[in-house]
């Protein structure tokens, strides 16, 4: 990421870039480590942005707040915002596919339990004696 702040000439183009590692973040790790890893993105623009000010594209003088500082605020509450979000959906769908690990285990603990009642020792030796005496003479 650092090569492409330097490399490319619209530094607003390579914001979209830090959205990446915020949305692999979300769906590998979940919310927390998405919001964390937003927030670490904004850092890195905000010090690369202090330290190099001509990266961005310097505002007219009269400005009370530097238009590049307004833009890196909106783009830094946004990514913040889609890392929060995507982690909770990352989150509810761990939740989800729990749910149903755990209904599926359930359902094979009453399908085991029920095939044991169906064979136990009495009812095996009642078939057992039922197809004897089907059995031709010879």
């Amino acid at each position: 990421m650092a090569m492409m702040n330097l490399l490319v000439d619209s530094q607003r183009m390579v914001l979209g870039f830090y959205t990446f590692p915020t949305v692999f973040s979300a769906y590998s790790y979940g919310r927390r480590h998405a919001t964390l890893t937003a927030f670490a993105s904004v850092l890195l623009v905000v010090l690369f942005t202090y330290f190099n000010p001509a990266g961005f594209e310097q505002a007219a003088s009269g400005d009370l707040i530097p238009r590049q500082w307004l833009d890196i605020t909106v783009w830094g509450g946004t990514l913040v915002v889609i890392g929060y979000l995507m982690g909770s959906l990352y989150e509810h769908q761990e939740r989800a596919l729990e749910d149903l690990r755990s209904t599926y285990h359930g359902v094979l603990m009453i399908l085991r339990t029920s095939s044991r009642r169906t064979s136990t020792p009495r009812t095996t030796a009642i078939a057992c004696r039922s197809t004897r005496r089907r059995s031709p003479a010879a």
